[in-house]
């Protein structure tokens, strides 16, 4: 009897590890399929944040860029720690299908073994993909002869070409020195100032570094300039055309309509006083406040995000290299005022951002090249 009791006992106590196993192998199993949901979605994020910050560093810079260069790729930003994180995620999924998969194979789980080994093959196959596709897109968007200069020189010579073929629109009176007043900037932009103290100290260094130090200080800041000018442009035309609709709509108003004299004469007087004040908004972007340009641009992005998916906010973004600090820094307040000297002249310059930026840019492009002889 004592026997029989034992032998019960033994199968029950089987029958209950056998369904706790089970229970922690659905748990294993669960955990696996979440794990590849993320690490899909990480890689298919990656590999689009990845193609659209290499065509927007070419788009951008355009002749200026001849080399393979993808702006803002480096440790310090956000983007290039999802690299590092994408890669844990990967490993984690390799090591815990082994580790579970060793386990169910000494308890003889045959269910669950086809399962675990099907996360340890398809995490090495996302691990392989991932470097793969990273280096085959990479070699593929810069397989131009404009990017393809391997040598410091051969870099350099191009350099040389391009000031040669852009001689007569540079400036050989760029300035050696810019002095800005930062503690006026700072009143209103501190973020802006910060940036500017780094733009124009290395502006003012320029010629005194390594040429490989110059370029990449060159093209960064060649780069964010262009980009907030395209921005800032995007939305002045998009405001001049909302103009340009309600001004092209017909004023009069359906002779059909029930209205005496004064009705329609005040109807009318309404509908030209708003198109009046939109007109005025759209003359001078730079002079809206930053509450209104803020909501003017976030208008802007969703309807770019709409029409054009690539075109995305300038707010940092961690899947799109481009979009690093500094350039949110740079749209913080873009009506901003610049009051600056040139060199040892006395005169004092006083400019919106956006035109003090259009300057520069012309005394950047000349200093960079104007200072490159054989």
């Amino acid at each position: 009897m004592n026997l029989l009791f034992l032998e019960m006992a033994e199968k029950s106590s089987k029958v209950v590890q056998k369904t706790q196993n089970n229970t922690s192998y659905f748990a294993y199993s669960f955990i696996l399929t979440i794990l590849f949901i993320i690490n899909i979605y990480f890689l298919i994020k990656f590999f689009i944040g990845f193609k659209r910050s290499i065509d927007k560093t070419k788009k951008i810079l355009g002749e200026f860029l001849v080399k393979k260069h993808i702006q803002g790729f480096n440790i310090k930003n956000n983007a290039f720690f999802n690299i590092i994180i994408i890669s844990l995620l990967i490993m984690t999924q390799i090591v815990f299908s082994a580790v579970v998969f060793v386990k169910v194979r000494q308890n003889n789980e045959t269910s669950f073994k086809t399962l675990f080994a099907l996360g340890f093959t398809t995490g090495s196959i996302l691990a392989l993909s991932f470097l793969i596709f990273t280096l085959i897109l990479y070699k593929i968007k810069f397989n131009y002869p404009q990017y393809n200069k391997k040598s410091e020189s051969e870099i350099f010579s191009e350099i040389i070409s391009l000031k040669e073929s852009k001689n007569k629109t540079l400036n050989l009176n760029f300035p050696k020195k810019i002095n800005i007043n930062y503690d006026n900037l700072k009143g209103s932009n501190i973020l802006l100032a910060n940036l500017l103290v780094k733009w124009i100290s290395n502006y003012n260094s320029l010629e005194e570094k390594e040429f490989k130090k110059q370029y990449h200080i060159f093209l960064n800041q060649l780069f964010k300039i262009n980009y907030f000018e395209e921005v800032v442009n995007k939305i002045s035309n998009n405001e001049f055309k909302t103009a340009q609709t309600l001004i092209s709509d017909s004023v009069s108003i359906d002779e059909s309509m029930n209205l005496d004299k004064i009705e329609k004469e005040i109807l009318w007087m309404d509908k030209v006083d708003k198109k009046a004040k939109i007109i005025n908004e759209t003359k001078d972007l730079s002079k809206l406040s930053k509450e209104e340009f803020n909501k003017k641009y976030e208008e802007y992005v969703y309807e770019s995000r709409i029409n054009d998916p690539i075109y995305q906010s300038t707010s940092k973004n961690s899947w799109l290299f481009y979009r690093d600090s500094e350039t949110e820094d740079l749209f913080f307040n873009t009506s901003s005022l610049i009051s600056y000297t040139i060199d040892d002249l006395e005169v004092v310059y006083e400019k919106e951002l956006l035109e003090f930026l259009k300057d520069y840019k012309e005394f950047l492009i000349s200093k960079f090249l104007l200072t490159k002889s054989i």
